[in-house]
C-alpha cells in the first residue's frame, strides 16, 4: 500500500484547519478496504464515516482506537447492529421519531450517543432527511425529552450538486431557527455539511464537520 492515502489525509486535514481550526474532518471510507483506513489512521485520522451498515459493523472492531460516524441512511431493522459497535461516536442521519426511538432503545453505551438530524435542504425526493419547520422542531424536542440515551448535537445535510451554496445557507438558516425555537445559542447546534467537492465552501460558511471521502481514499469501488 502506498502512502498516497496518508498524504491525502494530511493535505486535506491541513486545509480544514486552515479554513476552520475548530472543524472536524470525517474521513468517509465507504467501499474502501480496512488497509486504507489503517493507513489514514497511522497518519493521524481518528474519525471515519461509513454509509453502509455492513461496512461499519465490519470495520469498527478492526480499528478499536478510531471513532466511527454513521452517515448513511439507517433502516430500523439494522439499528441494533450499528449500536453494538463500541466505538460508534455519532449517527448523523436521524430523520424520524421512530428511528430515534429505535436507536435510543438499542444504545447501551456508558454515555449518551451523539446524533444529528438529517435535513433535506434540496427537496430532492431521492434523498433522505426531514424538511425544515415544525416537524423538525418536534423531532428535536422528541430526542431531547424522550430519548435519554441520545444527545442531539446538530444538523446534517447533503448539498445538491451545483447548488451547495444554497443548501448550506438553508441549513444555516434552519440551525438558527432551531436555536431560536429552543432558546439556545446557535453555536451549540453543530453543522455537518460539505463533502470532497464542496468541503472548502462549507468550511468557509461555518461547517463544524466535513465528510471527505474520494479526495482522501480515491474513487469509490462499488461492488457489482
Amino acid at each position: 500500500m502506498s502512502s498516497e492515502v496518508a498524504q491525502n489525509y494530511l493535505d486535506i486535514s491541513a486545509r480544514v484547519k486552515e479554513l476552520n481550526p475548530k472543524a472536524t474532518l470525517v474521513a468517509v471510507s465507504k467501499t474502501k478496504p480496512i488497509e486504507m483506513l489503517r493507513e489514514a489512521f497511522e497518519a493521524g485520522c481518528r474519525i471515519f464515516g461509513e454509509n453502509y451498515v455492513d461496512e461499519i459493523v465490519e470495520k469498527g472492531p478492526l480499528l478499536p482506537k478510531a471513532r466511527f460516524h454513521m452517515i448513511g441512511h439507517l433502516q430500523s431493522n439494522k439499528v441494533s447492529k450499528v449500536c453494538a459497535i463500541p466505538n460508534l461516536a455519532m449517527i448523523e442521519t436521524i430523520d424520524t421519531e421512530k428511528l430515534a426511538d429505535k436507536v435510543n432503545n438499542s444504545w447501551k453505551g456508558s454515555e449518551p450517543l451523539s446524533v444529528m438530524v438529517q435535513v433535506n435542504t434540496s427537496d430532492e425526493p431521492q434523498k433522505n432527511g426531514i424538511q425544515a419547520g415544525e416537524k423538525l422542531f418536534t423531532l428535536v424536542q422528541h430526542i431531547n425529552e424522550k430519548c435519554p440515551n441520545l444527545k442531539f448535537v446538530g444538523l446534517m445535510t447533503i448539498g445538491e450538486i451545483g447548488e451547495s451554496s444554497r443548501d448550506f445557507e438553508s441549513l444555516i438558516n434552519t440551525r438558527n431557527q432551531v436555536a431560536e425555537h429552543f432558546g439556545v445559542e446557535q453555536e451549540t447546534i453543530k453543522l455537518s455539511m460539505g463533502m470532497s467537492a464542496d468541503y472548502e465552501l462549507a468550511l468557509e460558511m461555518g461547517s463544524d464537520y466535513v465528510r471527505v471521502g474520494s479526495s482522501i481514499f480515491g474513487a469509490r469501488q462499488y461492488k457489482h
